[in-house]
C-alpha cells in the first residue's frame, strides 16, 4: 500500500503471499475485508444514512481470483497487488490468452490454466459462466465508484486498475464547482507558469485548455479549443502543462497511445 497516488510515494504496508491455492485464497479474502475494505457513513437524506465501501469487496475478490487463475505460472514475475490512494492496481503475468483478444475481450474468454480454473469452481471460487467482467463493473458502479480500466494492451501481463469510490465521490464535488472557481484561481496559477514555462502571450491560449479539463480530454479536442494542430497542442502546451504538474495524462504507461487523453491534477487548483 502507498501513501500517494504513484510508486514514487512512501509504502506504507507490505504483505507477501506464498503459499498453494487452496491454502491462500482464505487469506486472501481476509485480506480483502480486513487490510483493503474501508467502510463509512454517508447520507443520503436528512434522516438517513447508508454505509458505503471505498471497494466492493466480492468485486476485488473476483479480480483477485481472476489474477490467480489466469497469471503465467511459468513466469517469475509475482501477480502484484498496487494499492495507491485513489486506485488499486492488480497486474499478473500472461496477457489474453487463446482465443481472447484485445478486440472480443471481455466477450470471448479462455483458460491458459483450466485444471487451476475447475479446480477454483469446485472449491466454490469461480463459476467459469464468462460473468465475471460484467458482475464486477456493475458492482463498482452500484458502490458509488466507476467502471474499472481493463489494460489488454500490454503483451506479457494483464492489468486491471480499480478506483477507489471514495476519491471517485470527492472528485465529482470538485469538479462541480471547478468552473465557478477557475475564474479566481487561474491568476494564481498563471504566476507560476510565466516567464518560466511560458510566455505571456500564451496566457489566453493556457486558460482555454485549462478551463476545458472540466473532463479528460484528449489532444485533439484541446487543440480544437486552441485552434491549432494537434502536434502544436503537444509540444507547444500539454507537456510543458504536464512538467510543471498542472495535468497529467490519463495514461502515463503509454504516451502515444491513441486513447491517450489529459486532465487537471487533483489539487491542481488548491494552490
Amino acid at each position: 500500500r502507498f501513501v500517494g497516488l504513484d510508486k514514487a510515494s512512501m509504502i506504507d504496508d507490505d504483505k507477501p503471499f506464498y503459499d498453494c491455492l487452496a491454502k491462500m485464497m482464505p487469506k486472501l479474502d481476509s485480506f480483502i475485508d480486513f487490510g483493503v475494505i474501508r467502510t463509512r457513513p454517508i447520507a443520503v437524506s436528512i434522516l438517513r444514512e447508508k454505509n458505503q465501501s471505498n471497494y466492493p469487496a466480492d468485486a476485488l475478490r473476483e479480480l483477485i481470483l481472476n489474477a490467480c487463475m489466469h497469471r503465467d505460472y511459468q513466469s517469475n514475475m509475482p501477480t502484484r497487488f498496487y494499492q495507491f490512494e485513489d486506485r488499486i492496481e492488480i497486474m499478473n503475468p500472461g496477457g489474453l490468452y487463446g482465443k481472447a483478444r484485445p478486440d472480443n475481450f471481455p466477450e470471448v474468454n479462455d483458460y491458459r490454466n483450466p485444471i487451476i480454473a475447475q479446480s477454483l469452481k469446485i472449491m466454490g471460487y469461480v463459476n467459469m459462466f464468462n460473468r465475471g467482467i460484467s458482475r464486477v463493473k456493475s458492482m463498482m458502479v452500484e458502490n458509488g465508484g466507476k467502471e474499472p480500466l481493463f489494460n489488454v494492451d500490454k503483451i506479457t501481463a494483464f492489468e486491471v486498475i480499480s478506483f477507489s469510490s471514495d476519491k471517485h465521490t470527492d472528485l465529482q464535488e470538485e469538479w462541480g464547482e471547478f468552473p465557478k472557481m477557475f475564474p479566481k484561481i487561474f491568476p494564481k496559477m498563471i504566476d507560476k507558469l510565466i516567464p518560466c514555462c511560458f510566455q505571456y502571450e500564451d496566457k489566453d491560449a493556457i486558460e482555454r485548455i485549462l478551463g476545458s479539463l472540466t473532463e479528460p480530454k484528449s489532444a485533439r479536442e484541446l487543440a480544437k479549443v486552441v485552434k491549432c494542430s494537434v502536434r502544436t497542442i503537444k509540444e507547444k502546451y500539454l507537456y510543458k502543462l504536464i512538467q510543471a504538474g498542472l495535468i497529467v495524462m490519463t495514461i502515463p504507461d503509454k504516451p502515444t497511445s491513441k486513447n491517450q487523453k489529459y486532465k487537471l491534477k487533483m489539487d491542481t487548483y488548491i494552490i
